[in-house]
């Protein structure tokens, strides 16, 4: 009975959070890059804001939708419309986190850390997939949906946290932007930490304590992005280029 409770609590405040994440990126738009949209292309700070949003958006979505299904049928919901917006998210923010990833390395130009950034790219991502092959998951998920999301999901925030690490290379090179970046790199390691579980309680059938601390992992994270795009709404200028790269 604790158990539940926890469970449910736990799932409404991620649901709040995301929610929370997804507000305050549009309010940083809203303020900083006001009538710009035409600038989408042109202006690379705009550019990357606008994909996390929109990437952020599609998670509270994703959120909101599971948490209602979860309501509404008394149970976890198979893979279906959240994962939608999950699956899309993911793929926005993985593209939004390559990019700056790239911004990073052509500016500087550094081959060292360049190869630091594949190696780690194709180490966590075998070891992502090697566990992920190590606990049978394709023998244990119940439809292909499963196996799809079960491999997808941590996949995808592995990249997330490799693309999102480069900001730790480049630490002294950020001006304004850097607590909002680390707080990203921090979240996106949330997120892939609770995909790994999430997989094992939703997918595999390991419930219990493991799908609390993944609840919780979840929550914390989208707090860590709430914080990032409040930190910048409340800076006192607006964000140029250089506050991103150098």
């Amino acid at each position: 009975m604790v158990m539940e409770l926890l469970n449910e609590f736990l799932n409404l405040t991620t649901v709040v959070f995301a929610l929370s994440t997804a507000v305050c990126g549009i309010l940083v738009l809203n303020s900083l890059f006001k009538d710009k949209l035409q600038e989408l292309f042109d202006d690379k700070t705009f550019f990357i804001f606008f994909l996390l949003v929109t990437g952020y958006i599609l998670f509270a979505l994703g959120e909101l939708t599971w948490y209602l299904t979860f309501k509404l049928l008394s149970e976890v919901p198979s893979p279906s419309m959240p994962d939608f917006y999950w699956v899309s998210g993911s793929l926005i923010l993985v593209f939004a986190f390559g990019t700056l990833s790239t911004l990073y390395h052509h500016q500087n130009r550094d081959i060292n850390k360049i190869g630091f950034t594949l190696g780690l790219g194709v180490v966590l991502v075998g070891l992502v997939i090697f566990y992920l092959t190590s606990i049978d998951l394709t023998q244990l998920a119940k439809t292909q949906g499963q196996v799809f999301i079960g491999f997808f999901y941590p996949i995808a925030s592995s990249l997330l946290v490799v693309f999102s690490a480069t900001i730790l290379f480049y630490l002294h090179h950020l001006k304004h932007f850097r607590t909002s970046l680390i707080l990203f790199f921090c979240a996106n390691l949330g997120i892939f930490i609770g995909d790994l579980l999430y997989v094992s309680t939703t997918v595999v059938g390991n419930g219990g304590v493991l799908e609390l601390i993944s609840g919780l992992i979840y929550t914390l994270a989208y707090l860590a992005s709430t914080f990032s795009f409040l930190i910048v709404l409340l800076k006192d200028h607006g964000l140029a280029e250089e506050d991103i790269i150098e």
